[in-house]
C-alpha cells in the first residue's frame, strides 16, 4: 500500500460522512501513483480534460447512500483558491459540502487557513512553527489572509517561544528575553539558537538596540550577549543620573535620553522581584562596590540592589564618632526603605536597624530621668517614655522576623556572616541602651515614691480599683450603663494600646483615645482581674480576694460578681468566643456589660520556656484584638470598647546578669514571684531589705485586710531569685512598665472623624528625567483619633488632560518620627499626549479630584538635554 492509498483511507475513515474526496494534481506529478491505487475501500472517479463537469455532477449526486465514497481525480487542474475561481468551478458546490486531498503540506495550511498564493513563501518559512500544536492560540488572530504578515507572525513565533500565553507588546518580549531562565545559560542557548534559526531574532535585535545601544545590533543572540545586556541594564539605572568622569565601566554608560527613557519603561515591565533576582543572579560583574567608591554614599542612585543597600547599610551602621548622629543615620536609612517593597525579607533588617537607631535618638533626647512628683512621671511617660518600650519591642521583633529569613543567604542576596560583622555589635548596643534607660527610670521613679512615703493611692491618677465605677459606670451619666464590651488582655501594658490605638486609627470613622489607670501593689494577675470587677471593698485574707464574700479567681467567679451588679452582664473567655457562631455573639453582645477576658501576653511570657516569645505573642495579641474590636462595632452594634489589663510587665530580650538577680528578704512569705514578696511582717532589720523597697499594703491598694501586710519589691529592674522563674519577662513590681495600665476607649461614628493629614513636598525643584520623575511626599501630622489618614491621586497634567501614569498613595503613618512618614512614587510619560516642555504636577484627595491640593511645574529636562 503506497503512502497516497494510506491517506486516502485515512480520511475515509475518519469522516464516514464525507461522500466525495477532491484530488486536484495540478502539476500531473501523481498520475502513476494514481494508478496504483487499490479500490477496494472507494471507487476512483478520474475527471480528464476536457472535463466533463455536468455529467460527473450527475453521476455523483445520484449514486446511493450505501455506495463506496468516491476519490474524484483531476488531473492538471488547480484547485480554486479566488472567489472568481471558485464561482466559475462547475463542481464547488460539491466541492464545499466534501473535502480536498492535500499532498503538499504548505499547500495544506494554506487552504487550512484560506491564505493567499502571495503568502506561500512565508507559509514556507515558518511552515515548522505553523504546523505546531498553538493550545494557547497566540497563532490565532494571525492565521487569516487580511492579517497574516512577516513582522506580526515574528512577533507573535517569538512570543510563544518564550512561553507567553497571550500576545505581550514588544518591551515585554525583551523583558522575557532577558529574564527567561537568565540563570541557566545551557537550557537558554538553546532557545536563541531556535530563534536564530527561525529567523526571528532581528526584530529582536533592533528592540535591543534602540533600548540598549545608541545605534543598532549586528552581534547575535546568545547567552552572554544577554548577560551583557543585564549588565548595562544595572549600570545605566544605577548611574543614570551621575556623573560620567571617573566611573567604573564607562564602557556600559548609555548617554542617549531617549535610549534611558525606554530603558526606565524595560524597568517596569520586568517588575521589582523578577529584576532584583536577575540583576543578583546575573549582574553581578557590575560590582556594587566600585560605585561607592567612586560615588560615595550620598550619591542619588537611580536603582537600589540588594548588595548596594547591604554595603550603604554597613557604611550607616559603622559610621561612629560626634558628629555622626541617630537623626542623620535615620535620614539615609528612610532613603533605603522607601526603595524596598514591603514584602522584601531585607525590609526587615532595615526596620530592625531604623528601630534601633529610633531607640538611639529617643533615649538620646532625655534630659533627666529626675522628676519632682509621681504626677509628673506619668505625664512624661504616656507622653514620651512609653515610646522607647515600644521602639524596643519593634526592634525585638523585626530583629527575630529577619532571623527567620536571614538565614536564606538567597533571600537577602548575601550570607548571615557578612551582616553578623555590623549586627551583632549594634544589636548588643540597643539591648544595653534599652536596660540603662529601664534601670534609671525606675530607680529615679522608686526613689520619688520612697518620697511619697510609697503611697500609691495618694497619686492624683485613675486608679484600675475604681475601674467599674469610673470607666464602665459613667457617673456624668448619672449611673447609667451605655451598652458597653470590656476587654481584659493579661498583660498588656500601655505601650502596647497605644501601639493598637494607631493602628485602629487608620480607619477614618473610628474613635480611639488611650488614657492610664494606676494598678494596685503587687502588680499580679490575682489583684488585678479582681480590682477590675464592681466592688465596694475589696477583702484579703492573705491567698484570696473576695467581693462580697465571692472570690475572683476564675472567670465564673467574675461573672457571678458582675451579675450581682447588673443581671444584663455576662463574662467569658476570648477563646470560647471564638468558638461561638455568629446568633451566639449577637445575643451575647445584647447584654449590658459583657466582660471579656484574653490572655495571650502573660501566657507566653510568664513560662520560663515560651517567655522569648513575647513579642511574638503581643503582636498577635494586637491582630485579635484589633479584628475583635472592629467586629463589635460593625457586626453585633457595640458602639462603645473598653481594653484594659491587670498589670503590665518589664521585658528583656537578653536575660539579665547575674548582678539584677538578687536573694529574696529572709521574710515569712505568703506570697511572691520574681519581682514581689508579701508577707505579714511589720518590723524589718535594715539588713533584712537591703536592695527592697517596702510598700504598706493598705497604701499601694484597695484591698481590705485585719493583717498588716507589707509587699517588699526590688529595687530598679532587679528580680529576686526564684528556682524555674523566668527572668526576661516579669512583673508583680512597681516600675512603670508593670504598674501603668491603659485603658482604651474605642467609639464608632457614623461620618469621619477628625480632619485629615496634611502632606507637603519633601523637594519642590521637579524636573523629569528619561521621561520619568520621582516625587517624594511627607505626612506632616501622625494618624491620631484627630489627625486621620489621607489617599491621594498624584499624576502629571497638561491642562485637565493625564499626561503620565497615575499614582494613589496612603497616608496613614503613625510615626512620631518625621523620617517615618515620608512616601514617594515614580511618574512616567505614558506618551497620550504630544511631549511638553512643562507638565503640572497635580496631588488631590481622591474623594475630591476637581480641587487639587498641590499642583507645582514640572520641567520637562528630556526635551531640553535633546534640544542640545
Amino acid at each position: 500500500m503506497n503512502d497516497l492509498q494510506r491517506k486516502i483511507n485515512a480520511f475515509f475513515q475518519q469522516h464516514p460522512a464525507r461522500r466525495v474526496l477532491f484530488f486536484f494534481d495540478t502539476e500531473n506529478r501523481h498520475i502513476d501513483d494514481v494508478a496504483g491505487l487499490n479500490g477496494e475501500t472507494f471507487e476512483l472517479v478520474r475527471l480528464n480534460p476536457p472535463y466533463a463537469f455536468f455529467s460527473t455532477k450527475v453521476q455523483l449526486n445520484s449514486r446511493s447512500a450505501d455506495a463506496l465514497p468516491v476519490l474524484l481525480y483531476l488531473p492538471g487542474l488547480q484547485s480554486p483558491r479566488t472567489e472568481a475561481d471558485r464561482q466559475e468551478f462547475p463542481l464547488f458546490d460539491l466541492l464545499v459540502a466534501n473535502d480536498e486531498l492535500r499532498l503538499d503540506p504548505v499547500a495544506e495550511l494554506m487552504a487550512r487557513y484560506g491564505l493567499q498564493p502571495h503568502q506561500r513563501p512565508l507559509v514556507e518559512r515558518y511552515q515548522s512553527e505553523l504546523v505546531r500544536k498553538d493550545p494557547s492560540g497566540i497563532l490565532q488572530p494571525l492565521l487569516r489572509a487580511d492579517a497574516f504578515e512577516e513582522a506580526s507572525l515574528q512577533h507573535a513565533l517569538t512570543a510563544r517561544l518564550l512561553g507567553f500565553k497571550i500576545l505581550p507588546d514588544v518591551n515585554s518580549l525583551l523583558a522575557k528575553l532577558l529574564t527567561d531562565r537568565a540563570d541557566r545559560p545551557t537550557e537558554q542557548a538553546n532557545y536563541l539558537t531556535r530563534l536564530e534559526q527561525l529567523n526571528l531574532d532581528a526584530p529582536l535585535r533592533r528592540r535591543i538596540g534602540d533600548v540598549f545601544f545608541d545605534g543598532p545590533v549586528t552581534e547575535p543572540l546568545t547567552s552572554g550577549f544577554v548577560q551583557q545586556l543585564v549588565l548595562r541594564l544595572k549600570y545605566n539605572l544605577m548611574v543614570s543620573s551621575l556623573p560620567t568622569d571617573g566611573e567604573p565601566y564607562p564602557m556600559l554608560r548609555l548617554n542617549r535620553t531617549d535610549t534611558l527613557s525606554r530603558l526606565a519603561v524595560i524597568r517596569e515591565t520586568i517588575g521589582a522581584a523578577p529584576l532584583e533576582r536577575l540583576l543578583t543572579k546575573v549582574g553581578e560583574a557590575v560590582q556594587e562596590e566600585k560605585l561607592l567608591a567612586r560615588y560615595g554614599t550620598t550619591a542619588n542612585y537611580g536603582y537600589y540592589s540588594i548588595r548596594l543597600r547591604e554595603l550603604l547599610l554597613k557604611k550607616i551602621m559603622l559610621a561612629s564618632g560626634p558628629s555622626v548622629s541617630p537623626d542623620s543615620q535615620l535620614t539615609a536609612l528612610d532613603e533605603l526603605l522607601a526603595d524596598v517593597p514591603e514584602t522584601h525579607p531585607q525590609r526587615l533588617l532595615l526596620l530592625t536597624v531604623r528601630h534601633g537607631l529610633s531607640l538611639l535618638e529617643a533615649t538620646g533626647n532625655v534630659l533627666t530621668y529626675r522628676l519632682d512628683t509621681p504626677e509628673a512621671y506619668i505625664k512624661t511617660y504616656e507622653e514620651t517614655f512609653y515610646r522607647i518600650d515600644l521602639l524596643y519591642r519593634w526592634f525585638v521583633l523585626a530583629r527575630r522576623d529577619w532571623q527567620i529569613v536571614g538565614s536564606d543567604d538567597s533571600a537577602i542576596g548575601t550570607t548571615a556572616d557578612d551582616i553578623a560583622e555590623w549586627l551583632i555589635p549594634f544589636e548588643q548596643r540597643i539591648h544595653d541602651r534599652y536596660d540603662r534607660f529601664l534601670l534609671e527610670l525606675n530607680r529615679e521613679w522608686l526613689a520619688c515614691l520612697q518620697e511619697r512615703n510609697y503611697d500609691l493611692r495618694s497619686i492624683a491618677i485613675p486608679k484600675q480599683y475604681d475601674f467599674y465605677r469610673q470607666a464602665v459606670v459613667r457617673p456624668h451619666l448619672r449611673d447609667t450603663i451605655q451598652k458597653v464590651a470590656v476587654l481584659i488582655s493579661d498583660g498588656l501594658r500601655y505601650e502596647i494600646a497605644r501601639d493598637l490605638q494607631a493602628e485602629l486609627n487608620q480607619d477614618p470613622k473610628n474613635q480611639t483615645t488611650v488614657g492610664s489607670m494606676l494598678t494596685a501593689l503587687p502588680s499580679a494577675t490575682w489583684l488585678g482581674m479582681a480590682n477590675l470587677l464592681p466592688h465596694n471593698g475589696l477583702l484579703f485574707d492573705g491567698q484570696t480576694v473576695t467581693i462580697n464574700g465571692q472570690h475572683t479567681k476564675d472567670i465564673e467567679a467574675r461573672n457571678a460578681i458582675l451579675k450581682a451588679t447588673n443581671v444584663r452582664s455576662q463574662a467569658i473567655d476570648y477563646n470560647k468566643l471564638e468558638s461561638m457562631s455568629r446568633s451566639e455573639l449577637r445575643d451575647l453582645f445584647k447584654q449590658e456589660v459583657v466582660y471579656v477576658y484574653h490572655n495571650r501576653i502573660d501566657d507566653v511570657g510568664d513560662k520560663r520556656q515560651s517567655e522569648g516569645d513575647t513579642v511574638k505573642a503581643v503582636r498577635e495579641t494586637m491582630d485579635e484584638l484589633k479584628r475583635l474590636i472592629k467586629l463589635l462595632h460593625s457586626q453585633y452594634n457595640v458602639a462603645r470598647v473598653l481594653l484594659t489589663a491587670d498589670h503590665g510587665f518589664i521585658y528583656q530580650h537578653i536575660a539579665p546578669n547575674d548582678q539584677a538577680l538578687m536573694k529574696a528578704p529572709e521574710v515569712p512569705v505568703k506570697l511572691e514571684k520574681n519581682r514581689y514578696v508579701l508577707t505579714n511582717q511589720s518590723n524589718f532589720s535594715g539588713a533584712t531589705v537591703t536592695g527592697s523597697h517596702v510598700f504598706s499594703l493598705a497604701s499601694v491598694s484597695a484591698l481590705a485586710t485585719d493583717v498588716d501586710w507589707k509587699v517588699l519589691v526590688p529595687e530598679g529592674i532587679n528580680r529576686y531569685r526564684r528556682q524555674g522563674s523566668g527572668t526576661r519577662y516579669v512583673h508583680g513590681g512597681a516600675s512603670l512598665q508593670e504598674v501603668l495600665v491603659p485603658l482604651l476607649e474605642s467609639s464608632r461614628k457614623r461620618e469621619d472623624v477628625g480632619q485629615k493629614v496634611t502632606i507637603r513636598l519633601i523637594r519642590e525643584d521637579l524636573s523629569l528625567l528619561a521621561n520619568q520623575v520621582k516625587v517624594l511626599f511627607l505626612q506632616e501630622q501622625r494618624v491620631t483619633d484627630i489627625d486621620r489618614p489621607r489617599t491621594v491621586a498624584v499624576g502629571l497634567y497638561v491642562g485637565n488632560e493625564l499626561a503620565s501614569n497615575r499614582v494613589e498613595l496612603l497616608f496613614d503613618s503613625v510615626s512620631e518620627s518625621a523620617s517615618g512618614r515620608t512616601r514617594d512614587c515614580t511618574l512616567h510619560l505614558t506618551g497620550n499626549l504630544p511631549v511638553q516642555r512643562q507638565y503640572t504636577l497635580r496631588i488631590s484627595d481622591v474623594t475630591d479630584e476637581l480641587n487639587p491640593l498641590l499642583e507645582r511645574p514640572v520641567t520637562n529636562k528630556t526635551i531640553i538635554e535633546r534640544d542640545f
